[in-house]
């Protein structure tokens, strides 16, 4: 039986995105978030406000993961165990 985790994403509008920055909010290192509106990732570094991170856009991926969320913002994916 295959193991299945869970990854949780932080996911907003680019609008939320910019209201939670103003509002002090920092990415940890490593942290992932998804921009809804705009199908981009960020990872946080922990230092760089939302503005100051690389974008990332990958309509392929966005395609291969949209459906995959519940309402909750889970993303499941198969661990691949045994």
């Amino acid at each position: 039986m295959a193991n299945i985790s869970k990854i949780r994403l932080l996911r907003g509008s680019h609008n939320l995105w910019v209201t939670m920055e103003n509002s002090g909010h920092i990415l940890n290192q490593g942290e992932i978030g998804y921009v809804l509106d705009k199908n981009q990732i960020v990872i946080g570094d922990g230092v760089s406000k939302y503005s100051e991170l690389t974008k990332f856009v990958d309509s392929s991926f966005i395609e291969l993961i949209d459906d995959k969320f519940d309402t909750n913002g889970n993303l499941k994916i198969d661990g691949g165990g045994a």
